[in-house]
């Protein structure tokens, strides 16, 4: 399974444990016990993680599903395009 796919998952899962999904329940990273990598780049890219003003972070619990039906529909197309591929071989 690819790293950065398991990460972007540990973010989700830890700021919906501490609470951090919305900004009056935003936390720093030192609060959170994390650091800024690839994968959490990568969730405020897609603002899915938002970093306020006062560099706390919360979670956008509706982009958060969004991004997780965006990776599910991918890796949908993926395999039919691998059994298409197959189909065409054999």
């Amino acid at each position: 399974m690819n790293i950065v796919l398991v990460q972007e998952n540990m973010y989700m899962n830890l700021f919906r444990k501490t609470g951090s999904t919305n900004i009056d329940n935003a936390k720093t990273l030192e609060e959170l016990k994390c650091r800024e990598n690839f994968a959490f780049k990568k969730l405020i890219g897609r603002r899915v993680l938002i970093k306020t003003e006062d560099n706390k972070y919360y979670m956008d619990k509706e982009k958060a599903k969004e991004f997780i039906c965006s990776r599910r529909r991918f890796s949908f197309y993926v395999l039919v395009v691998l059994f298409t591929t197959i189909l065409v071989l054999t």
